[in-house]
């Protein structure tokens, strides 16, 4: 994703700062309509087919008028779309923007990522990996490929599964870790932990749990 990760995107304050300024529409929405794009954004994890169905309706929205329609045969999007359809070009083009955004960071994930995040959810252990990925993008990942060591207590989750899991979703972009904290990065992975992180934020926030 262009937005993130960038040559000059190198430190953790700029990730950040975007990521909260590109999601931050969320924060102003009703609990009903946050549920909605929730649930929307968990059915194209499951489906990329969907999830780029969904991409290409919300980049054109900007490029239609008042009167276009947003249409789709998925079950899955209908809500969606039925409640975009009824919001005021404003807040329809900023919301758009925001689920494109996160669309953008799921599509850089690989599969199991996306199912590795939607068990996360289900854990509800998603703010104690968020914290975790921003350690990690703190140790300057774009710079170096040096092992390092962060603050094993991010390692401590309730149940060993869960440790497990979260390893294996970090391990997906680049970044093998051990139970002590040690962690080793391979093949410059900062493009792929921020995508990570964009991905783990604003899953938080529209799921509340942030």
């Amino acid at each position: 994703m262009e937005t993130i990760g960038g040559p000059s995107q190198g430190k953790l304050g700029e990730v950040v700062g975007e990521v909260e300024y590109r999601c931050h529409i969320f924060s102003k929405l009703s609990p009903d309509v946050l549920l909605i794009i929730f649930n929307a954004i968990k059915a194209v994890m499951k489906d990329k087919n969907l999830l780029q169905e969904l991409r290409q309706k919300m980049e054109d929205i900007p490029e239609q008028n008042d009167g276009y329609e947003l249409k789709t045969e998925s079950p899955h999007l209908k809500d969606l779309f039925s409640t975009l359809q009824h919001s005021p070009r404003d807040c329809l083009l900023q919301v758009a923007g925001g689920i494109t955004y996160v669309l953008d960071a799921l599509h850089e994930l690989m599969d199991d990522q996306l199912l590795l995040l939607l068990e996360s959810l289900e854990r509800k252990i998603l703010s104690q990996q968020l914290k975790l990925v921003k350690n990690l993008l703190d140790q300057e990942l774009a710079y170096t490929m040096s092992p390092f060591r962060m603050d094993a207590r991010l390692l401590s989750f309730p149940h060993e599964e869960e440790l497990m899991l979260t390893m294996e979703l970090v391990e997906l972009s680049g970044v093998q870790l051990q139970e002590d904290g040690s962690a080793v990065p391979r093949d410059q992975p900062f493009e792929s932990v921020a995508a990570l992180f964009a991905a783990l934020y604003a899953l938080s926030l529209l799921s509340g749990s942030k």
